[in-house]
Parts: structure tokens; C-alpha cells; sequence
């Protein structure tokens, strides 16, 4: 007799809670926005080297000050792209019942609530505020959809210590 089961850790559920799928699209609206403030401060550099220089104390020059300001924006927009491909990457382990992509997102949702409160907290110009309102409402929302009892259960409890398979070389 043929014993039909469900999906198994690790395999993809043809049942994927709603919960699930929606923190997965929210993910992907977080880096939409991370991305949106990319290009909002490409367009607004002037603006953001006029806070720079409002900040420091140490007298560098303005035409320093624009550099490293310029040299941060390319670098943001590099690491955009890494968080992109990360995030496709976790969302497909969280698909598959993983629950440390389960607990990464908790922590992305944590983490990056409160980066940005702190960011609130700093002179930014009034667009970049209604960005980083926005931001924290996705964020928080990841938080709740991932926190949910039914994405919880779908990932199931966290699996005992030592329980997974590491490879070993062989000594020679």
C-alpha cells in the first residue's frame, strides 16, 4: 500500500499561506523603496551635500564633501543590487520551509524598523520622509506576516541542533 503525505522540510508546498506570499511581495516592495531612495538621492545630491556639509565638523572641503556623498550613492546602489538577489534567494528557501529564511526575515523586519526610526530622527528633505514613512509600514508589515501563527506553523518548529547534514573531508 501507497502512503501519500505531504510536502516534507525543505519541499515546496503547493499550499502556501497567503501570510507567506504576502510577506514575499512585501519584501520585494522594501527593495522597490530602497531603490526609489536610490534615485531620489541621485536626483537630490545637492541637497544631501548641503546636510553633509551642515554636519561636519571637520572642515573638509565641499568639493570633497560631494565626492564622498556621490561615492556613497554608487555604492548604495551596488548593494541594492546585492540585497536583490539575496531577497529572491530567501524568499524561495522561506517557500520551502526553511526556517532560518523564516527567522532572517524576522530579523529584516526588526533590523530595519528600527534603521529606520533612527533615520527619522536625522535631517533628510520632506520626500525622503514619506519614503521612510512608507518604509516602515512595509516593514512592519513583514514583521506581522511573518510573525502570523499560519506562516509559522507552514515553516514548522525551529529543527533540533546538529540536525543538519554538514559535509566533512575525509581525513587522508
Amino acid at each position: 500500500m501507497v502512503r501519500i503525505t505531504g510536502p516534507q522540510r525543505g519541499e515546496l508546498d503547493p499550499a502556501i499561506p497567503s501570510t507567506v506570499t504576502l510577506a514575499s511581495v512585501l519584501l520585494v516592495v522594501n527593495l522597490v523603496l530602497s531603490i526609489l531612495v536610490t534615485v531620489l538621492s541621485l536626483t537630490h545630491t545637492d541637497t544631501l551635500v548641503r546636510l553633509a556639509l551642515a554636519r561636519q565638523h571637520s572642515g573638509l572641503s565641499t568639493q570633497s564633501t560631494q565626492q564622498g556623498v556621490k561615492d556613497g550613492l554608487y555604492g548604495r546602489a551596488v548593494v541594492n543590487i546585492a540585497i536583490g538577489v539575496w531577497y529572491f534567494f530567501l524568499i524561495t528557501r522561506l517557500r520551502h520551509r526553511r526556517w532560518w529564511a523564516w527567522r532572517r526575515m524576522v530579523w529584516i523586519s526588526a533590523a530595519g524598523s528600527l534603521g529606520i526610526i533612527y533615520l527619522l530622527t536625522q535631517p533628510y528633505p520632506a520626500i525622503f520622509r514619506v519614503e521612510q514613512v512608507v518604509q516602515l509600514v512595509v516593514l512592519a508589515a513583514i514583521g506581522a506576516c511573518t510573525l502570523h501563527p499560519a506562516t509559522r506553523a507552514f515553516v514548522g518548529p525551529r529543527p533540533p541542533r546538529g540536525s543538519r547534514r554538514r559535509r566533512h573531508r575525509q581525513p587522508v
